[in-house]
């Protein structure tokens, strides 16, 4: 872990312990550096999760998950410095109260509400749901973002968010601020916002229900142009994996309402073109959602116990070949009888090894080489620059009359 990350790691424990806020890493343009970070949304990470995050390659900064799981928090988020000067010299006694933090253009000012979604204003948003970068980040200009005001143990309460002037409710005018509204929940007018993971909401849409509200669903939709062709396989992997024998009618009734919350993001306007492609990824997934390497790296700990492991896994001296081992095992148990795809690029990355790094290659001898020639996973098939290598975990681990490996 380089220095950079490790002062990040020290100030997302210190808001997680203090704060009781929910944290994540953030990558280069502002983007999360983990794979999905949807699930703290509903709870924090454990110790182990969040030194995980901050273990990878390309970490520039911290964020907090607004809403539930941060004890409420909710972010003003001021793009205009000038809007903010303004507000303050109005509301002198507040500004000099909520915790305030200066950003690469802008300030952010905390406080808690039980608004639980974005709501876009003419100079930011209010943010009740999405994350929202945290000192001591990097801005993507350069400047780090820094406390004016420091946050408490607690961010103070707000109930009146639009007599603060906070928000401006006339963009909003059928749901107070006062409102609970859960991300993809029906609005009193059947309209609802859907909170993006980059933080942009979309407003005026028809209520989507069951699956098409979910986190799961709404982190497939494109987030900038060129985004479109990968998004639509996610969509086709998420649908394999929650409905797997829909029929041509149910799908394309998804995928339209998917291409209509894409259309602001995408180059691409016609529906036939996102279908075609969506078609084309549904006739060619091979792993649905859920079930790949990346959900189940989310899933384990840095700090793996004896008892968490597999009984081969523990013939190994190596903590990384200790739990690639207990990855593999994990992956034989999501795919049952089938083998499971994995690239050494993958396993480099679950170590937390940078795609750079020279340890890449030996990431990948370790999976390709050493678990293989010991018995421990059997190569399937070997894969290509496009199509990872498969394999099947038969735990034959070999005698260890020799010692530990």
């Amino acid at each position: 872990m380089s220095g950079k990350a490790h002062d990040f790691l020290a100030a997302a424990q210190g808001y997680a312990e203090r704060q009781r806020w929910s944290i994540i890493a953030i990558g280069k343009d502002k983007r999360p550096a983990i794979q999905r970070w949807t699930p703290y949304q509903s709870r924090r990470p454990s110790a182990a999760e969040l030194a995980a995050m901050f273990r990878r390659g390309g970490v520039m900064g911290l964020a907090l998950v607004c809403g539930e799981a941060s004890e409420g928090a909710t972010v003003r988020d001021f793009d205009i410095a000038d809007r903010y000067r303004d507000w303050a010299r109005r509301y002198a006694d507040l500004a000099g109260l909520l915790p305030t933090s200066e950003t690469g253009r802008g300030f952010h000012v905390f406080c808690t509400s039980n608004v639980r979604r974005i709501i876009k204003q003419a100079d930011g948003e209010l943010r009740g749901g999405g994350y929202t970068l945290l000192p001591p980040s990097q801005h993507p200009s350069g400047k780090p973002y820094r406390w004016i005001i420091p946050p408490g143990e607690a961010l103070p309460y707000i109930d009146d968010l639009a007599g603060a002037g906070l928000v401006d409710l006339s963009r909003d005018r059928e749901c107070p601020e006062t409102e609970s509204v859960q991300s993809g929940q029906r609005r009193r007018d059947g309209e609802t916002a859907i909170d993006r993971e980059d933080g942009k909401a979309i407003d005026g849409d028809p209520a989507p229900t069951g699956l098409v509200a979910s986190a799961e669903f709404q982190s497939t939709i494109p987030k900038r142009s060129g985004q479109r062709n990968r998004k639509a396989f996610e969509l086709a992997r998420l649908l394999k994996s929650h409905h797997p024998d829909a029929k041509t009618p149910e799908l394309r009734a998804i995928v339209q309402q998917w291409h209509k919350l894409a259309l602001p993001y995408i180059g691409t306007k016609d529906f036939e073109t996102t279908w075609g492609d969506f078609l084309n990824g549904w006739q060619s997934v091979r792993v649905p959602f859920g079930q790949g390497a990346e959900t189940i790296m989310e899933q384990i700990p840095i700090d793996v116990s004896d008892a968490m492991l597999p009984p081969e896994a523990r013939g190994y001296q190596s903590p990384d070949a200790r739990r690639l081992v207990l990855l593999c095992a994990e992956l034989q148990r999501r795919h049952k009888a089938d083998p499971f795809y994995l690239s050494g690029a993958k396993a480099a990355e679950f170590l937390g090894v940078p795609p750079a790094d020279a340890d890449q290659k030996r990431m990948a001898r370790l999976l390709s080489l050493v678990l293989t020639t010991d018995g421990i996973l059997h190569l399937e098939r070997k894969g290509n620059q496009r199509v990872a290598n498969r394999y099947r975990f038969i735990a034959a681990m070999p005698s260890r009359q020799g010692g530990q490996r």
